[in-house]
C-alpha cells in the first residue's frame, strides 16, 4: 500500500490490504461524497463489497449493487471473501474529484493494529495478549501469530514483532494511555514556556523601571 497524497495505491489486493487503504481513505479524504475506486473489475467489485460491509460511501455509481451485497452479508459472494493477491499496482482508493480534501493527523500504525485485530479471533487475541506479558506461548499460539499467511505478531523467540508491539498495545489500550501521557506531557510543556516568558517579561520590565527611576535621580 503507497499514500500518493491524492489517492491510495495497492500492489496487494488481498481483503485486509484493501481494508486497510479504506480505513486510511476514510482518515484522509472527505466521505461527503464517497470514495472514487479504480482498478481492475474483479478488484473493483471485492473493494466495493469490503467498502458496503465497512460502511464507507463509494462514489462509483456502477458499484452500487457490490456495494450493496457488502451491506448485507446474507448474500456476499465468495470473491469478497477470499485472498487473492494482484501483482501489479493497477488498483487505487482515492477522493472523489468533487470532495474536498480532509486534512489532519492520520494514525497509520493505529490502523495497520485495527486491521490485525480485525482478523484476530478470541484465541489469536488471547495469544497475543500472552506474548505482549512475556508469558509462554503454546505450539497453537505461535501458530496464531506466526501463520504465514499474514505479517508476523512474533519472531522466531516469540517475541513481539514491530506490528506486534503495536497490536498489543492496541489491544490492551496501552497505545491509548501513552498518546495521553504524550499529550499531558507536551501540555507541561507549554504551561512551563508560557511561565517561562512570564518571568522573563517581568524581569524585563522591572529592569526597565528601575533604569527609569535612575534617570529620573539623576534629573
Amino acid at each position: 500500500m503507497s499514500d500518493r497524497g491524492a489517492q491510495v495505491d495497492l500492489i496487494n489486493t488481498a481483503d485486509h490490504e484493501i481494508e486497510a487503504a479504506l480505513r486510511l481513505a476514510e482518515q484522509k479524504f472527505d466521505m461527503t461524497k464517497g470514495l472514487l475506486l479504480k482498478g481492475s473489475p474483479e478488484f473493483l467489485v471485492k473493494a466495493a463489497e469490503i467498502a458496503g460491509r465497512m460502511g464507507l460511501k463509494i462514489h462509483n455509481q456502477d458499484l452500487q449493487a457490490e456495494w450493496q451485497r457488502g451491506q448485507n452479508p446474507a448474500v456476499r459472494t465468495e470473491s469478497a471473501r477470499q485472498n487473492s493477491e494482484s501483482t501489479m499496482p493497477v488498483s487505487s482508493v482515492q477522493e472523489s474529484s468533487s470532495g474536498v480534501g480532509r486534512k489532519g493527523y492520520i494514525d497509520q500504525e493505529g490502523i495497520a493494529a485495527d486491521c490485525v485485530l480485525a482478523r484476530l479471533d478470541w484465541r489469536g487475541a488471547q495469544a497475543l495478549r500472552s506474548a505482549g506479558s512475556s508469558g509462554v506461548l503454546t505450539e497453537e499460539q505461535v501458530s496464531l501469530l506466526r501463520s504465514g499467511k499474514h505479517p508476523d505478531l512474533i519472531d522466531e523467540k516469540s517475541r513481539l514483532t514491530e506490528l506486534g508491539r503495536l497490536s498489543y498495545e492496541q489491544l490492551t489500550g496501552k497505545k491509548l494511555e501513552r498518546e495521553q501521557d504524550r499529550k499531558q506531557l507536551l501540555t507541561r510543556n507549554i504551561d512551563q514556556q508560557m511561565e517561562d516568558k512570564t518571568r522573563k517579561d517581568c524581569k524585563t520590565t522591572a529592569r526597565h523601571e528601575q533604569k527609569s527611576r535612575e534617570a529620573e535621580l539623576e534629573r
